[in-house]
């Protein structure tokens, strides 16, 4: 009796509500109700791919999943890596970036070394075994943690994040600022993505370098031609990037070696240290010259692009576009700086008659994580901070 009673509650109260709902629909206009399809019609169309999505996605960038190799190199058999943390005067970010990539992460996601690169002249730096908490040697935490040591800057600049490292263990670096936090399973996915293609820049922020869109602005008053610097928005809308920043990717030992040696134009590095700016550039433009990035289906140099969890503390407050470092007052006053470098930059590999080696590649195959159906919507940002990169979006 019992059961039969809540039936019949459930039964009554389910048609009073239909009772209600077809009261309410039968007054809206009909411009109302073509509204509401619309947006059921669009709810249920977004759970439906979101959860074929879920169940089907994969991994790999388009070159590798289908054995297309414009060039045959060894993949590394390192099977961890190192990270490299750039920071200044911001010891609560630090100490929290070392725990989380060398604690949290650690050995567990192949994270067995950890290198802050310190540029405050002024201060000493702290003993490396003080950012962890005191636990038992023998306990699993401890040996989970990744081993730290400090890189003293000789000079306060931003290429010193991009100084060789002595006592390094294998070829895989991860360099990040002290302000991002990239989940570890996302870290993890990072590595495996470089591992497909190692000698390619692979991370977490894609950005686009392309002509504006006015014919009739596109050279600058000393005739070069103008590059503007793209955030996320016109990435996504374009369904195209040609490099992605230091601020949080994977790439090979040997660029650190190759950046500050002899072969890398010294004025190059004098530009950074002028403008307190785009040491991330130089270095893309690097990577793409010395692997000859064609941007051709199958290259196994371009970009890629790791879809994942990223906290950005630095949004607004990171260490090139603010404090120290600081040129650009306002997010649209640093995506010009950028431009500018873009185009300042590519003068320089000219006069040394280098073609510009920046190039083009669909973001859809050069994304790691391969989304079910595949539609070009489907692919996110690390973070909701990279739909606010709306400088230059226009130009």
């Amino acid at each position: 009796r019992r059961t039969s009673w809540r039936n019949l509650t459930v039964q009554t109260a389910l048609s009073s509500f239909l009772l209600m709902v077809r009261r309410r629909w039968s007054v809206l206009k009909k411009r109302s109700r073509l509204i509401l399809v619309a947006i059921f019609i669009f709810i249920s169309f977004y759970s439906m791919i979101s959860t074929m999505d879920y169940f089907y996605s994969s991994y790999g960038v388009d070159s590798v999943r289908k054995g297309r190799r414009s060039i045959q190199l060894a993949v590394p058999t390192t099977p961890a890596f190192a990270v490299v943390i750039n920071t200044y005067k911001r010891p609560y970010l630090l100490q929290k970036a070392v725990r989380h990539y060398g604690e949290k992460c650690g050995r567990k996601n192949r994270v067995v070394q950890i290198f802050i690169v310190w540029g405050d002249l002024d201060v000493a730096p702290p003993d490396p075994y003080s950012f962890y908490t005191k636990v038992d040697e023998s306990s699993a935490a401890a040996r989970n943690r990744a081993t730290v040591s400090i890189l003293r800057a000789e000079k306060d600049s931003l290429n010193s994040r991009f100084l060789p490292i002595d006592g390094l263990v294998g070829e895989a670096l991860f360099m990040v600022d002290d302000d991002i936090t990239v989940e570890c399973t996302s870290l993890s996915r990072g590595f495996e993505a470089w591992r497909s293609q190692p000698y390619a820049l692979v991370g977490y922020y894609p950005r686009l370098a392309s002509p504006p869109l006015k014919e009739s602005n596109r050279l600058t008053e000393t005739g070069d031609k103008k590059i503007v610097y793209h955030g996320w928005p016109r990435v996504f809308w374009t369904g195209k990037f040609n490099f992605v920043l230091t601020k949080a990717s994977f790439l090979h030992a040997m660029y650190l070696d190759l950046y500050s040696g002899p072969t890398h134009p010294q004025e190059i590095r004098d530009y950074v240290d002028e403008h307190h700016n785009c040491e991330d550039v130089a270095m893309a433009l690097l990577v793409a010259n010395q692997t000859k990035v064609t941007g051709r289906p199958g290259s196994d140099h371009s970009p890629v692009y790791v879809e994942g969890n990223v906290a950005d503390g630095g949004a607004l407050n990171g260490i090139s576009t603010s404090g120290h470092f600081a040129l650009a007052t306002t997010p649209s006053s640093h995506m010009s700086e950028r431009s500018s470098c873009l185009v300042d930059l590519n003068r320089m590999y000219k006069e040394r008659g280098w073609e510009s080696p920046l190039h083009q590649v669909q973001l859809r195959d050069q994304s790691w994580v391969r989304h079910f159906p595949g539609f070009w919507w489907q692919i996110h940002p690390c973070n909701l901070w990279e739909w606010l990169s709306l400088g230059n979006i226009f130009t």
